[in-house]
């Protein structure tokens, strides 16, 4: 009996330890998606992450939305793997560093504490993206699970954009969930003293 019962519990770790992605979370073959993370902003509806994503190298923070990254996987897409590019982060319009936007530093530095530490970050082409758009390659981007364009939005550091494709809809609930709680942007006190909120904006690095 007791050899009975050692097995099946082998038998079930085996299986879960095979659901399990490299990342901790767990990957889920019939939908093809992997389960979100919730970051610190505390919201619940991200965009899941695609188990077939590709993966880059963030190398560079420009403002936040807008980074240089080595293409390690392309994913399926035509981008150069091997080579470094300029991406933004589809669907968010973060403040302008060069215009000293309200929050333009606070928003970089937040991007960049997103994907500190994450030597490879998932992406997936934004819908209808162009891989040669001068002001950056649309993408959706997951860092340790967390879709980072959602994070940003549900932080108040940048406004919805045009270009969100097919994950529209949970970009449009990230921002919404800013503008209840008046984070970031939102806030209608953080520049009324007439700070432009862009201390940092000229830092580099990721």
């Amino acid at each position: 009996m007791r050899t009975r019962v050692a097995a099946l519990m082998l038998a079930g770790a085996t299986v879960l330890a095979v659901a399990c992605g490299g990342d901790g979370g767990v990957q889920d073959a019939d939908t093809g998606f992997q389960p979100v993370r919730i970051g610190a902003s505390g919201f619940g509806g991200g965009a899941p992450q695609p188990l077939a994503a590709g993966t880059l190298s963030v190398s560079k923070i420009a403002d936040g939305a807008t980074f240089f990254a080595r293409v390690e996987d392309a994913g399926g897409t035509d981008l150069p793997e091997g080579e470094n590019a300029r991406f933004r982060l589809a669907g968010v319009d973060a403040p302008s560093p060069a215009d000293e936007e309200c929050l333009a530093g606070t928003s970089k530095t937040h991007l960049r504490g997103i994907v500190r530490g994450a030597h490879d970050v998932s992406f997936v082409l934004a819908e209808g993206a162009e891989t040669d758009d001068p002001d950056g390659v649309p993408v959706h981007l997951w860092s340790r699970g967390l879709w980072v364009n959602g994070e940003v939005l549900a932080r108040g550091y940048a406004e919805l954009g045009d270009d969100t494709g097919d994950r529209r809809q949970h970009a449009a609930a990230a921002e919404e969930f800013a503008r209840e709680r008046e984070q970031g942007v939102w806030n209608p006190s953080l520049c009324d003293d007439g700070d432009d909120g862009a201390a940092g904006a000229t830092e580099e690095g990721a």
